[in-house]
């Protein structure tokens, strides 16, 4: 998994999941997933997760990567625009 990887080399906050998360029972929201590096981690500590990806092919390949998730394909933000 590219979250693995990610995990070895990414962003120091991705280590982090596991403690700030714990093992799952509840609900990770994700805002801006792109290819959701952050919700695959949080569906392996057994997270419901709730994805928010704007663009259409990369929402489609996160619904693929987290079956039974939510994956929404629109973007959030505080201000009405495109």
């Amino acid at each position: 998994l590219a979250a693995v990887g990610e995990l070895r080399s990414g962003e120091a906050e991705l280590g982090l999941l596991r403690v700030l998360l714990g093992s799952g029972s509840g609900t990770f929201v994700d805002v801006g997933a792109n290819l959701g590096t952050y919700s695959i981690i949080a569906d392996l500590l057994g997270h419901r997760v709730v994805a928010f990806e704007p663009h259409p092919v990369v929402a489609g390949e996160l619904r693929s990567t987290l079956p039974g998730q939510i994956v929404h394909e629109l973007g959030l933000s505080n201000a009405t625009g495109t």
